[in-house]
């Protein structure tokens, strides 16, 4: 009998976002992670996903900042501040790093993966190569951006 696969939300999407990622993840990187997970991991997992409207820097969703701070209310994440940076960043917590392996082996091999693969994707890219990416292959998601030339460069990719 094959084992059901575990349905993800949100709470489940940015927890494997920041629980693969081996450092801290960026605001930007979050963004970019959850937006990848939601629409390339098997849709039949996915439920109460994130609207994701299109933004300077592409596809954004104020909400995954709403639901990070969540998870670290209940200490599955830190919010932290690199002392170069004015933002926060996001990291896994020891607590955190056990729910995404129990979430991890509830997926599925494939959805694992996939994710991982995803995660240190968005980890190796720069700034601007990561935007670029998503913005040449979600058109729809550029058309309030600041990066133009990401929708004619297929090298960003």
């Amino acid at each position: 009998m094959k084992k059901k696969k575990e349905i993800v939300g949100k709470k489940e999407l940015v927890l494997l976002a920041v629980g693969l990622a081996e450092s801290y993840l960026s605001p930007t990187q979050l963004q970019k992670a959850v937006f990848l997970l939601q629409y390339r991991l098997d849709p039949n997992i996915i439920k109460d996903g994130f609207y994701f409207s299109p933004q300077g820097y592409g596809p954004s969703s104020n909400e995954i900042y709403e639901v990070a701070s969540s998870l670290a209310e209940t200490k599955l994440l830190y919010l932290i501040t690199v002392a170069s940076e004015s933002y926060s960043s996001y990291l896994v917590s020891p607590t955190g790093v056990l729910a995404t392996e129990k979430l991890l082996k509830s997926i599925g091999k494939k959805n694992k993966k996939y994710a991982k693969s995803l995660i240190a994707w968005v980890e190796s890219q720069e700034f601007r190569q990561l935007v670029s990416a998503i913005l040449y292959e979600y058109p729809e998601y550029a058309v309030n951006t600041i990066f133009r030339s990401a929708l004619h460069d297929k090298s960003s990719k």
